[in-house]
């Protein structure tokens, strides 16, 4: 296979990655906003820092917190959601947001927590697409034919 050919392979590729992580930033977008449109926010504390070891070794951490809804019942939350900087400490206090419906699915409000997710898609497919282009429209006009 050419060189050419091979470029225009990874080009489209690049784009191809692109397109699939905008489409699930843009889902994970649209599915936190409706998730803020339907909460509560209230006061919570964090109970318990978990350190978790991920397997390439680095450290991640992960919040536990505590919150009462609106009919003062406690609900202890351990998210599946870990981030790489330890952001809170046991007794810490944070801004909870809850859907009154689904009080287990809570989440600390914060941009990580809420539209981390979404941020590093959207990131992604942005510099995707931008290898793309420049594979398939300028890298072609210095490679021999």
């Amino acid at each position: 296979m050419k060189i050419s050919n091979k470029i225009k392979v990874i080009g489209t590729l690049a784009i191809l990655s692109s397109v699939i992580s905008m489409v699930l930033g843009l889902f994970f977008f649209f599915n936190n906003r409706t998730f803020v449109k339907n909460t509560i926010r209230t006061e919570g504390r964090i109970m318990d820092v978990k350190q978790v070891r991920t397997r390439d070794g680095k450290t991640s951490y992960k919040s536990i917190f505590i919150f009462t809804d609106k009919n003062n019942k406690q609900h202890w939350i351990d998210p599946s959601i870990r981030i790489s900087s330890l952001a809170y400490e046991a007794g810490d206090t944070v801004s909870v947001l809850y859907n009154p419906k689904k009080p287990i699915e809570a989440k600390i409000e914060s941009f990580i927590y809420l539209w981390g997710a979404s941020a590093a898609c959207g990131t992604s497919g942005v510099c995707f697409l931008a290898v793309g282009l420049v594979l398939l429209l300028v890298v072609p006009k210095f490679v021999k034919k």
